[in-house]
């Protein structure tokens, strides 16, 4: 095992004086370390550096920035899809940040949080969000500090209507759902949020989803998260991401819902054994309509990086291999 070589005084000077202006990867050839020894010397010496290894990126992200400095911080970190200390790091370098406080973010004004806490929960997020010209995560983030709840909005029911309908006067959950024209599991999620206790406690909630879900932001079968983990994933990774939910649905129900190789029916329940998982065919390609199939979570993890050639003829050396004992 080879020994750990130690940093010296003059590495240590170099990464003060450059963490914020080059990148990890260029460091890492300067230094001769490792990028994780960079990221880990970093955390010690408490200095923020920058993750990305695209000068042109960079580039394009500091004139992005640069013609948008009124726009909120974190709208500038969701439209540019990083992370604060990126944003924070491009903004400090270029002498910008005045307006901001040590977090990174706007500052709020006395006014402006009068009016979420007058307005939350009465109308929705994004006429808030205009009318404060801030993102919905910034308020989103602002109304959970202040215990603010947006359910009595997103349901149109209020505690003391559920108290005096449940309760009072016990009309069913069900009656009560086609009232307000929600689902079962809105009006339990509802009486768990305001604390009411249920008349069957061992009540098991089964999640609706389709047409039958007020909340479904999914098409078919497949739910909309399915879409932002793997958005999210190719991202972080550096990989091309041209799929809609649309593209996924379409292959599930091609697929019959079942895994591209083992033919078991796939669930998007995270507990499940066989969690439906996104595969990309080439993996040397990003992730496209034509390049996508459906996969158990496990038989994802296992083909990794391999060719579907490479991956069929694996396994069919370890199904043929007699002296296997199962």
């Amino acid at each position: 095992m080879a020994a750990i070589k130690s940093w010296t005084k003059e590495q240590e000077q170099y990464l003060v004086d450059n963490h914020k202006v080059k990148s990890i990867v260029e460091m890492k050839t300067i230094l001769n370390k490792s990028i994780k020894a960079i990221r880990a010397k970093c955390r010690r010496l408490k200095l923020s550096c920058f993750e990305i290894n695209n000068k042109k990126s960079l580039e394009e992200d500091t004139k992005f920035i640069l013609n948008n400095k009124n726009m909120d911080f974190t709208t500038i970190c969701a439209t540019l899809n990083k992370g604060h200390r990126y944003i924070r790091n491009i903004m400090e370098n270029n002498g910008l940040l005045v307006t901001f406080n040590k977090k990174g973010c706007k500052k709020w004004s006395y006014d402006e949080i009068e009016y979420l806490k007058n307005n939350y929960g009465k109308i929705s997020r994004s006429i808030i969000a205009d009318k404060l010209s801030r993102s919905i995560f910034a308020i989103m983030s602002a109304a959970a500090k202040h215990n603010l709840s947006h359910f009595e909005s997103k349901y149109k029911i209020d505690k003391d209507t559920l108290i005096k309908l449940y309760i009072e006067e016990s009309i069913s959950v069900i009656d009560i759902a086609k009232q307000f024209t929600l689902t079962e599991d809105n009006i339990y999620t509802l009486l768990n949020h305001f604390d009411i206790k249920t008349n069957n406690k061992d009540k098991v909630i089964e999640l609706t989803s389709g047409a039958n879900n007020c909340n479904w932001k999914g098409h078919g079968s497949v739910p909309g998260k399915a879409l932002s983990r793997v958005a999210h994933g190719a991202i972080r990774r550096g990989i091309k991401f041209d799929l809609s939910i649309e593209d996924l649905s379409d292959k599930f129900e091609k697929q019959n819902g079942k895994c591209f190789y083992t033919g078991l029916k796939l669930s998007f329940d995270n507990n499940a054994e066989n969690k439906a998982s996104v595969d990309r065919i080439d993996s040397s390609k990003g992730y496209t309509k034509e390049n996508i199939q459906w996969v158990s979570k496990d038989v994802n993890f296992m083909k990794q990086a391999l060719s579907h050639e490479r991956f069929v003829s694996l396994c069919k050396l370890v199904s043929s291999n007699k002296e296997l004992v199962i």
